[in-house]
């Protein structure tokens, strides 16, 4: 009994789309070839290396245009930072400025009179010192301290300044930058009263500097305001 032949159409298409599966090695290189050579046919067969990956040469030219705009970029970037750094640094720069005025008394007539021995001293108002200061020594009516006095020294390493009023009651601060400051004056002629409360906010400020107590200005009227300074200053006080 003669059997049919066995069917080759199919089964003979589907071994042939296998037959272009290939493994291919570990070891491989790139071949770069013209778009005209990279396909070489036979026949019906295709001729392929399985050792060697070809690649178009389009793809070459993308990666490398994509490297060139990365490096772009990055060059770009760099120029922005180091541009936005240099500005930063411009506007911290130290500007070292001057607080200067007078301080004066009024009279029952409502004139002025100049305040002489008045003290003027300012701090910077983000700055704490190691111990709280003491104003013995410091006061209007105290001798006037000379420039090796331990307060005196400290309250300059801090960036703050001390000064006593001429006879004319001008005062001069030297201050080390612009920034936020505070601005102590006391008087050295108007007494303060028993009566005059300090205001629980500025006992707040004064008690990061000084040691509070009932003598701490020697009983001599005293000004404390907060100040900005962006140069150098003129303020006057009135007692």
């Amino acid at each position: 009994m003669d059997l049919p032949p066995l069917a080759t159409g199919p089964t003979d298409a589907a071994s042939d789309a296998f037959a272009r599966f290939m493994v291919y090695d570990d070891d491989v290189s790139l071949v770069y070839e013209d778009a005209d050579d990279r396909w070489q046919t036979t026949g019906n067969e295709l001729s392929f290396d399985p050792s060697k990956v070809t690649v178009p040469r389009y793809l070459l030219y993308m990666q490398g245009i994509l490297l060139g705009v990365v490096a772009l970029a990055c060059f770009l970037l760099g120029i922005v930072t180091g541009g936005s750094a240099a500005r930063v640094g411009e506007i911290h720069e130290p500007m070292p400025s001057v607080i200067s005025g007078r301080i004066a008394l009024r009279t029952q007539s409502d004139d002025t009179l100049a305040d002489p021995g008045a003290v003027a001293m300012v701090f910077p108002q983000e700055m704490r010192p190691e111990s709280r200061f003491e104003l013995v020594g410091l006061r209007s009516r105290d001798p006037e301290p000379t420039d090796d006095h331990p307060t005196l020294r400290a309250i300059r390493s801090l960036g703050g300044d001390y000064a006593r009023a001429d006879q004319n009651g001008v005062f001069r601060l030297r201050v080390p930058d612009r920034g936020k400051y505070y601005v102590l004056v006391i008087s050295a002629t108007r007494r303060r009263t028993a009566d005059d409360e300090i205001p629980r906010q500025m006992r707040a400020e004064l008690g990061r500097f000084f040691q509070l107590g009932p003598e701490m200005f020697g009983g001599y009227d005293f000004r404390w305001q907060p100040e900005t300074v962006r140069g150098d200053r003129q303020l006057s006080f009135l007692f």
